[in-house]
Parts: C-alpha cells; sequence; structure tokens
C-alpha cells in the first residue's frame, strides 16, 4: 500500500516517506519498501525505478497521505507543499502556499511554480486565490507595473468582500511593494488608509502597513525617533523578504539622522540580505550613504556602482537615476576623474531625474568646480541651488556648500527644524574658513565637503590577489614599480592567507633553497619594496600600521584601511556557512551578494608556484566548495535562484564533478523557466558522472525525468 500512495504522490524525500507510513498507521512498510526491487536509497532520498504495485485506490487514501506529507514540509518547501496539494487535490493546502509564497518579495517559489499552481485546476474558478496567482504571474513576467496593480487591486476588493483579512492584506503589502518601485504614492496612501479602517474595526493583521505609515509620517516630520519607535510595534512574523528590508531601511535612515550611524550600517548591512534585487539596489545606495558618512569613501562607491548597476539591469529608472546623481556627488567630492562621465549619465537621465536627484546633480557641479579650486565659479554654481524642504541626501551637501560659498538664502531655518543637519552647517563654516584662511577644514567635515579642503587622510588599500594582482589606494592604480616584483606579490600573498607567521618560516617558504642568512635578508628587503606599495606616504623609519610585526611574526594587519580579497572571501564564505548552518535565510543572502562582488581567479593569476601556495590555494578550494554546497540551497530556498548558481558556479570551478553542485545549477534554471539550460545542465552533470564512472543520485535520476533527459542515453 505504501509503495502505491508513494507513486501516486511523487514522493522522494526519506523522512516524508516515513511520515506518511506513520500517518496511514503502516508500521514495518518503510523497511519492506526499502527491500523492493527497484528502490534505491541514498542521502535521504527514494528513487523508484520500477513499480509493479497498484497506485492505492482506497477512498481518501491518497488525499490523507498528501495532507500528512504536506504539514511535515510545509515550513522549508513550498513547491512541494503546492506540489503535494495539486496530486492529492487540497484546494485549502494550495490556497496556504500559495498565500505564504505571495507574501513575500521575492515570491518564495519561482514563477514556474507559480504558473503550475495556477493552472492546476485545483482551486475554483471563482476563488480570488487564483486571481492572486495570475496576478503574481503577470507580474513574474514583466507585465506593466499599472496593468499588475489593477490585478492586485481587484483581488483585494475579493478578498475584502470575503472577510479575508489576510490575504486582503498581503494582497495589499505586494501592491505596495509594486506602487513603492513606481514611487505611485497615490496607491500607498490608499493602501495605508484601507489598513487603518481595519485596524480601527479590531484586525491585528492590517497592522504592519499601518505601523510603515506612521514611522513614515514621523520621518518626514523631522521626528526620527517617533519613527523609530513606530517601526519597533512591526509585527515579526511578518519581517520577511521585502518588508523585513523595509523596516530596516527605515530604521538605518532615522538612525542615521540621529547621528547613529554605525547602528545605521548595522541596519543597511542586514536589509541587503532580504527582498527582490529592486530592493538589494535601494539598500545599496542607503549603505554607501552611511559608509560614507561613516569614512569610508571606497566602500562608498563601490556600493552605489553596485546599486546603479543592479537598477539599470532590471529597468527601475527612478532608483538607478538616484543612485547615478548620488553617485556623481561622492565622485565630485573625493576628486575622482570619472565623475564628470558619471554625472553626465545621470544628466542622460533627464527624462527619470526626480527631484532629488536634480538636487544631487547640481551639488556635484558646484563640489568639482569647488574641488579644482575655482572657488568664483563654485559659488556662482551654488547661487542656483534649490534648498530642499526636508533634511534629504541633497539638503545636507546644500547646506554645506551654501554656507562655504556664502551664497543662496540663509539655511539656520531649515538647521533648527532637522538638527541633522547641524553637521552640514558646522561643515559649511569649516569650508568657509578654509577659503577665508587657507587653514585646512577637519577631515570629520570632508564628508559634506570637496576632499581637497579637508584634512589629508591616510588611504584605503586594496589588495586583489586573485586574477591580476592589482594594489589600489583610494580606488586608484598607483602602478609603484616594485610591485612588478614577483616576490613582492608572493611575500604579500603569504602575509594575506598565514596570519602571524614566524619571520623564519616566512624565509624559509619563499627562499627554500638559501642559507637561513641568505633568506632573511632577501625577506627584510622584499618587505621594504612591499611597504613602499602598500604604504608609500609613511615617514622614513616609521613602522607602517598595514603590517603587525612584532616578536618575531609578520602580517597583514586587520585595519579598515586594508582590503584583502582573499581575506574577504574566506570570510564570506564561512558566513555563508554558518547561516546556512543556523537556517539563517537572510544571512546567506547578504554574504553571498557581496561575495559574488568580488572577483575570481587563481592566486596572482596563477602565475605563482610553490608547495605552501599550493597548500592554501587548495584550502581555499574546499572553503568556496563547502560554501557553494551549503549555500547554493538556501539561495533557492529564499527565490533567489540567479544567486544561486552564481555560488554554485564558484565551487564548480574549484570541483567540476560536485553533482549536488550540478543539481543546483539545473534547479536555478528550471525556476527562472529556462528549461534548454537546464537541459544543458543536466548533460553537463551526465558527463561529469561518467567521467568518475559513477551512478546519478536519485536527485539527479528525478531531475532529468522533470527536464526530460533520458540519462540512459547521450
Amino acid at each position: 500500500m505504501l509503495m502505491g500512495v508513494v507513486v501516486a504522490l511523487g514522493c522522494s524525500r526519506l523522512d516524508v516517506i516515513e511520515h506518511i507510513g506513520r500517518s496511514l498507521g503502516l508500521d514495518g512498510a518503510v523497511d519492506d519498501l526499502a527491500s523492493a526491487d527497484g528502490v534505491t536509497i541514498s542521502q535521504g532520498l527514494v528513487a523508484i525505478e520500477a513499480v509493479d504495485a497498484p497506485v492505492a485506490t482506497e477512498p481518501g487514501l491518497v488525499e490523507q497521505a498528501g495532507r500528512a506529507a504536506a504539514e511535515l514540509v510545509a515550513g522549508d518547501d513550498l513547491e512541494e507543499v503546492g506540489r503535494l496539494a495539486i496530486v492529492a487535490e487540497l484546494p485549502d493546502v494550495l490556497e496556504q502556499a500559495v498565500h505564504r509564497a505571495l507574501r513575500a518579495e521575492p515570491p518564495r517559489v519561482p514563477a514556474s511554480v507559480l504558473r503550475t499552481w495556477r493552472d492546476s485546476e485545483v482551486l475554483d474558478a471563482d476563488d480570488p486565490h487564483l486571481a492572486w496567482l495570475d496576478a503574481a504571474c503577470a507580474a513574474a513576467a514583466g507585465a506593466p507595473i499599472p496593468e499588475v496593480l489593477e490585478q492586485y487591486e481587484a483581488v483585494r476588493a475579493r478578498f475584502q468582500a470575503s472577510g479575508d483579512v489576510e490575504a486582503e492584506i498581503a494582497v495589499g503589502m505586494g501592491a505596495a511593494v509594486l506602487a513603492r518601485r513606481t514611487d505611485d504614492f497615490g496607491t500607498l496612501i490608499r493602501l495605508v488608509a484601507r489598513a487603518q479602517e481595519m485596524v480601527r474595526a479590531g484586525s491585528d493583521a492590517a497592522i504592519p502597513p499601518v505601523v510603515l505609515g506612521d514611522a513614515l509620517t514621523h520621518q518626514l516630520s523631522g521626528d526620527p525617533e517617533g519613527a523609530l519607535d513606530a517601526l519597533d510595534r512591526f509585527p515579526s512574523d511578518w519581517l520577511e523578504g521585502d518588508w523585513a528590508a523595509q523596516v530596516l531601511m527605515m530604521q538605518g535612515t532615522n538612525l542615521l539622522l540621529i547621528d547613529r550611524t554605525d547602528d545605521a550600517l548595522d541596519a543597511f548591512e542586514a536589509a541587503t540580505g532580504h527582498g527582490s534585487t529592486w530592493t538589494y539596489a535601494v539598500a545599496l545606495e542607503l549603505l554607501g550613504t552611511a559608509r560614507w558618512n561613516a569614512g569610508d569613501r571606497v566602500g562608498a562607491i563601490a556600493d552605489l556602482r553596485r546599486s546603479e548597476q543592479l537598477a539599470r539591469a532590471i529597468g527601475a529608472v527612478s532608483t538607478a537615476a538616484l543612485a547615478t546623481a548620488h553617485l556623481a556627488v561622492l565622485e565630485a567630492a573625493d576628486g575622482r576623474p570619472e565623475a564628470p562621465a558619471t554625472a553626465r549619465r545621470a544628466a542622460s537621465q533627464s527624462a527619470e531625474l526626480g527631484d532629488e536627484p536634480r538636487r544631487l546633480l547640481a551639488a556635484a557641479g558646484v563640489l568639482r568646480l569647488a574641488g579644482a579650486g575655482d572657488a568664483a565659479g563654485a559659488a556662482r554654481e551654488a547661487e542656483a541651488l534649490e534648498l530642499p524642504t526636508r533634511a534629504v541626501r541633497s539638503a545636507h551637501w546644500t547646506v554645506a556648500l551654501l554656507g562655504a560659498l556664502e551664497a543662496g538664502e540663509p539655511v539656520a531655518a531649515l538647521g533648527e527644524a532637522h538638527r541633522s543637519l547641524r553637521h552640514a552647517i558646522a561643515a559649511g563654516r569649516s569650508g568657509h574658513q578654509h577659503l577665508a584662511t587657507g587653514t585646512p577644514a577637519p577631515a570629520a567635515d570632508r564628508r559634506l565637503l570637496p576632499g581637497s579642503w579637508c584634512e589629508p587622510e591616510p588611504p584605503t588599500v586594496e589588495l586583489r590577489l586573485l586574477g591580476t594582482p592589482t594594489v589600489l589606494h583610494d580606488g586608484r592604480d598607483i602602478g609603484h614599480p616594485d610591485w612588478e616584483r614577483a616576490r613582492v606579490r608572493e611575500l604579500c600573498l603569504h602575509l594575506a592567507l598565514v596570519t602571524t607567521s614566524a619571520r623564519d618560516q616566512i624565509a624559509s617558504r619563499l627562499w627554500p633553497d638559501l642559507t637561513r642568512e641568505a633568506a632573511s635578508r632577501n625577506l627584510r628587503v622584499t618587505l621594504s619594496y612591499l611597504l613602499n606599495v602598500l604604504d608609500p606616504g609613511r615617514a622614513k623609519g616609521v613602522a607602517s600600521t598595514l603590517v603587525d610585526d612584532t616578536a618575531g611574526t609578520l602580517s597583514l594587519a586587520s585595519s579598515p584601511r586594508l582590503r584583502i580579497d582573499v581575506r574577504d572571501t574566506a570570510r564570506l564564505a564561512d558566513q555563508i556557512l554558518t547561516g546556512a548552518a543556523a537556517g539563517d535565510e537572510p544571512a546567506v543572502v547578504r554574504a553571498a551578494r557581496r561575495l559574488v562582488r568580488l572577483p575570481d581567479g587563481d592566486l596572482l593569476g596563477g602565475v605563482a608556484s610553490g608547495e605552501w601556495i599550493e597548500q592554501a590555494d587548495r584550502a581555499r578550494g574546499e572553503q568556496v566548495i563547502r560554501a557553494s554546497l551549503a549555500g547554493g540551497p538556501a539561495l533557492l530556498r529564499a527565490g533567489h535562484a540567479e544567486l544561486a548558481e552564481a555560488i554554485v558556479q564558484r565551487g564548480l570551478v574549484q570541483d567540476p564533478w560536485a553533482e549536488r553542485l550540478h543539481q543546483v545549477v539545473i534547479r536555478a534554471r528550471l525556476a527562472v523557466d529556462d528549461l534548454d539550460g537546464a537541459r544543458r545542465a543536466l548533460r553537463r552533470t551526465q558527463r561529469a558522472l561518467d567521467e568518475l564512472g559513477v551512478r546519478p543520485e536519485p536527485a539527479t535520476v528525478e531531475l532529468a525525468r522533470l527536464v526530460g533527459v533520458d540519462l540512459g542515453s547521450r
């Protein structure tokens, strides 16, 4: 009987099959199943190649088994819950899966699964969940947002009429996500107003949108503490996907307004682990603001560039326009040579530029002139700056520049209304003093003035040791001739990978054929060359803060001034492993998004050789494989198929025969409706297994069935 039920439901997970057996009162049936011909059990999965037993036909048996199976997997695999609901014809279970999948953004299942649910005919034609699925499928297919919003509003109204409050709120929150992408404040206001009605009627389910509306009202009125207090009331069970990101981004924004920059950084960093690509782009733009305020110019500019890139890729024109204009400001303040090109790129989006991007772009023009020493020209340009009515990004720059250049209207009233602008007012005074006396402005004011006006700060040094070895100072390749020395690069790699090594050990590894004295002498000379590259501005005879040289050991320092790609890769891979082990999907998403931004490649471009390098590279590769194995499935469950594939591809570079990594690639291709790509990935898996001479796992067999590939043929 169990065999027939398992075949009817198409179950492959051993724990689910055992649960079905218990729910049907079939003690020992799993053992009988395991011993049957054509049944293979491996790695917690069951593959049934041939079945003679008929499918169970007792009334309600398949429905009972399907309901039991769905209850077991409900928390960790909505795709499987929906499949079971369809096979066992359980409309209530499918409705629950729809609700859970569509309450998050991105949806918790791929678009292809949503279409399968919609077309299954399990839901009645007049069931609003079916219309909800249809609207979600239209959104996933890229239908115009106004049209999708009309569908969402119609679905919301049907749930309102039926009295299903939770579903109505979930649909309304989904509509709010779309409305925010197009700055459709009318829709947002209507949704919040409806939620307020529901709260007054006693509905706790309507609290999330009301809280967000309340927080935004406090924020816009210059009351960041009130906004933070409101956000503390946001229900924890709604903190997933896009809405978790929105709460964190609003928290970060208001923390910045009360000068709690470190806490704001934490909030924005956490936000990058939630939500869709659009939400990620917005979070990065905000994160760039916080990094800049914290003095991390390199990190801020990198985040804004990534934000612009992502927004352009998904067609989010208003988000891209804001990111580009903001980037133009930061590059101009930092004296970057690419600043004019960025400003032209921003100006070319004139049709998409809202008020805030225009104000930022105008500030960028003043900063470029001021940084080039043309104070008079900067003052003339500053007269046209538009002072916002609240403390948005452009307000800080405008207040500081007007104060420094004595142009435009007084800014004291705005500063009194928004105390976060006191830094801008102080920076304006410092800038004015610099122009009058030549005295550099304090380094702390660099965040709102041209960098050339301020006290100099040591550069941020970036070491890129994966792929082509490169050293960057504040984002610029200084092209130091000592970096062309192979031993200098090898020493740098050793100090980056092997922390706190004894000097004698380093010398013997790099110069194994020399005597101890000769090797030590070479180490001293090579270290001096390396310091010339890393820290050329240090005073002669003064130790560098970028190298720890104590008690006979050497290592590169753990300093915010020093960024090393191999260390960052190891740290992020470890975060993926830790997050996956803890079931913390946002932590996995956050770390994976950071990891794919790092370049990949061989150590020192594959040029360097030596036993110690081979050992270090092997350990690095094993860590990447482990992170891919753990992170890929977690990312798929979180609805990030493309990110999952990007992560496991890094693992496949290290181990092209890793069957489970190949499985993630196939599933990722299926998740984005790329059946041809899934078949190609399946064929690559087959070739890899043939090279090893091993049989495919049951999971691979199941994937082959899904994509229509016969593993017995080539």
